[in-house]
């Protein structure tokens, strides 16, 4: 049910139940989040993992889209699809700002900007084994290359926010 939940709100498109599937599966990765840190003695590090490396996979998709200037379009026309300063909302410009798989840039820098710092937690906590660390810092290199393509400036300001953060509540680190 879970995989149905995920695949439903794509297939379907817009319709009134759309929303409904959207908070549906909110809270089931909620749940899912819940249980893996419930049930697993690292299970808070795995969501964390699974979350900057998912975030690193947009990071790299945006990298992709700005080299290779084309854009993906995962939505069927309903996200911006194409790349042409006349038609394109997000230029700046002359540059095209790149989505990855989101509606616009904002949302992607948004996410990227809210994994960087717990990629930065990950990186330096020196508890975490290395490969997870590695791991870590090489996705923190692909997330601020992907907030650097994005050039969404409040999304930058959040990631810096969110380090300075990490910075002054983290005291062992």
């Amino acid at each position: 049910w879970i995989a149905l939940l995920l695949v439903a709100p794509t297939a379907l498109g817009h319709s009134v139940t759309h929303e409904v599937l959207y908070i549906c599966l909110f809270v089931d990765i909620a749940w899912i989040c819940t249980r893996v840190t419930s049930l697993y003695p690292d299970g808070r590090l795995i969501v964390v993992l699974l979350f900057i490396g998912s975030a690193g996979v947009q990071a790299l998709l945006a990298l992709a889209e700005y080299f290779s200037g084309h854009s993906f379009n995962l939505y069927g026309g309903a996200g911006t699809a194409a790349y042409s300063a006349q038609s394109y909302f997000f230029t700046y410009g002359t540059s095209i700002r790149t989505t990855g798989t989101f509606f616009d840039p904002i949302s992607l820098g948004n996410v990227l900007a809210m994994a960087f710092p717990f990629a930065m937690l990950v990186l330096l906590r020196r508890e975490i084994r290395f490969g997870y660390r590695c791991f870590a810092g090489v996705t923190a290199l692909a997330l601020v290359a992907g907030l650097a393509i994005s050039l969404s400036r409040a999304s930058w300001l959040g990631a810096i926010v969110g380090v300075l953060c990490l910075a002054f509540f983290s005291h062992d680190v």
